[in-house]
């Protein structure tokens, strides 16, 4: 059972009773409301576009703002996420799915069949493989839809499901360009600010379709080498020149490289402004 969040009067505040229940939440049970910063290795450059998320790393830009028909649980089943069914016939060959009622993207558009149906063509219009073996989708309703396979592959499920990303139909449309620097998806945040190879800020998306999430109010992204460097040497001051230097060494031995090790040592003892957060407990992952 999720945890109430807790209920603010027109000015803003939280009542006291309400506030204390909070702050009393048993330690390991979930807590509304904070930022989650980390720094990531990977840069995205379109990430609102998701045809052009090409790579698996890209997965952690995606899933913030974005859903797939299935998911897998911790148990690695899929289960459903924006499908809650479908049905596998062999014989015609096709794949029918029936979609979850009531969610909308983050512009209001509703998520429909004719919305899975956009988006799969916008995944062949860009060759994506994960949707070569669809030959065609048919509308039923605005909750079922059939994809025409052209020919039976055990794979085509988790292809379809799990590595399509779905986007507003209306935004590609009318303000496709937009998504290079936005997105638009029916995900628990939506991308607020973002900079190529440095940060991407997503907020809290307040209109969720799962109730009671999520629990953060922002997710605070630093990418790329020159971010990577600049979250250890300008956002992370509580940690000790040893520590900022055991970092730097292993991003220096490891995946990100020698750019990052670079930068991070002429700005050993600056902060970039423009990277600064106001609070400064951090993850690095």
């Amino acid at each position: 059972m999720l945890p109430e969040p807790p209920k603010k009067h027109p000015g803003g505040g939280i009542e006291e009773s309400e506030e204390a229940a909070v702050n009393e939440t048993a330690e390991g049970e979930p807590k509304y409301g904070g930022t989650l910063r980390f720094g990531y290795g990977t840069s995205i450059a379109t990430p609102g576009y998701t045809p052009m998320a090409t790579a698996n790393a890209y997965l952690y830009y995606l899933t913030l703002a974005y859903e797939n028909l299935i998911t897998y649980d911790n148990d690695g089943q899929i289960i459903g996420k924006l499908a809650t069914e479908w049905v596998i016939d062999n014989d015609e060959p096709s794949i029918t799915w029936t979609l979850r009622e009531g969610v909308e993207f983050a512009d209001g558009t509703p998520f429909n069949a004719e919305a899975v149906k956009v988006n799969i063509e916008e995944y062949q219009a860009n060759s994506r493989t994960e949707t070569a073996n669809v030959k065609s989708c048919e509308v039923i309703d605005d909750t079922h839809i059939k994809m025409i396979l052209e020919s039976v592959n055990s794979s085509t499920l988790e292809s379809v499901g799990y590595f399509v990303f779905y986007m507003s139909p209306d935004v590609l449309k009318n303000d496709r360009a937009s998504l290079d620097t936005s997105t638009c998806g029916t995900g628990p945040f939506q991308l607020t600010e973002f900079e190529n190879n440095a940060y991407a800020i997503y907020s809290k998306n307040e209109n969720y379709w799962q109730e009671g999430l999520p629990y953060l109010d922002c997710a605070y992204e630093v990418a790329s080498a020159m971010g990577t460097a600049g979250l250890t040497c300008g956002l992370t001051p509580g940690l000790s020149r040893i520590s900022q230097g055991l970092i730097i060494a292993l991003m220096y031995l490891g995946r990100v490289g020698i750019l990052s090790f670079s930068i991070a040592f002429i700005t050993r003892n600056h902060t970039p402004a423009k990277l600064r957060y106001p609070e400064m407990r951090v993850m690095i992952g």
